[in-house]
C-alpha cells in the first residue's frame, strides 16, 4: 500500500509536462529556488516554457515533502539567509527572457503565478515564491543584488497554465 500511494504522489507531482533539461553549454545563467519560509506550504511545482510559448511546457522542479529537485552539477550559487533557512534546489537555465509558472500549494490553498523574467548570461538569481496580502507573489532576484526584483510580468490571466492540467501540485 505505501508502495502504491508513493508511486500515485509521484504521478500527482510529475503532471504531464516533460522534464527539463538544463542547458550544459551557450549563454546560460543559474537560477535558484527556495521554498516558502513558513509553515503550512506543502509543495511547489515549477513549470518552463523553452520557446517562450505555453504550449511547450517542461517540468522545471519540484520541492515537497515527496521529494526535492536535485541541484545541477557545478552549479556554484552562493548562499544567501533563504537558502540557510529553507529548502532550495539550483539550476541551469538559458539566458535571456523567459516564461515560467510556478504553483505553491498551502495547508488551505493553491496559488498559481505565470511570471516572465529576463536573466543575464553567467549571473546568479534567487527565485522566491510567498504568500502576503491575500495574494501569491514571485520574486526573482540576482544574487548579491537586493534592490533587483527582476520579473517582467507577473500576470494572472496569462494563458500559461498548461504543464499543470489534472494536477494538484
Amino acid at each position: 500500500m505505501k508502495i502504491y500511494l508513493f508511486f500515485i504522489s509521484i504521478i500527482f507531482i510529475t503532471g504531464c509536462s516533460a522534464k527539463y533539461v538544463s542547458p550544459q553549454v551557450g549563454d546560460r545563467a543559474q537560477l535558484r529556488v527556495v521554498a516558502p519560509g513558513f509553515g503550512g506550504w506543502a509543495g511547489l511545482r515549477i513549470v518552463y516554457y523553452d520557446n517562450g510559448s505555453c504550449d511547450s511546457p517542461y517540468v522545471f522542479g519540484i520541492i515537497s515533502g515527496v521529494g526535492t529537485t536535485k541541484s545541477d552539477v557545478g552549479t556554484s550559487i552562493p548562499k544567501t539567509k533563504l537558502t540557510s533557512e529553507n529548502e532550495y534546489f539550483d539550476r541551469y537555465i538559458k539566458a535571456g527572457k523567459t516564461k515560467m509558472t510556478i504553483r505553491g500549494s498551502y495547508t488551505t490553498l493553491v496559488c498559481t503565478v505565470p511570471f516572465e523574467v529576463n536573466l543575464e548570461k553567467d549571473k546568479n538569481y534567487e527565485l522566491h515564491h510567498y504568500w502576503s496580502d491575500g495574494k501569491c507573489h514571485v520574486n526573482v532576484r540576482e544574487i548579491g543584488n537586493t534592490d533587483s526584483i527582476l520579473v517582467l510580468n507577473n500576470n494572472l490571466d496569462s494563458p500559461c497554465y498548461s504543464g499543470f492540467a489534472g494536477v494538484g501540485l
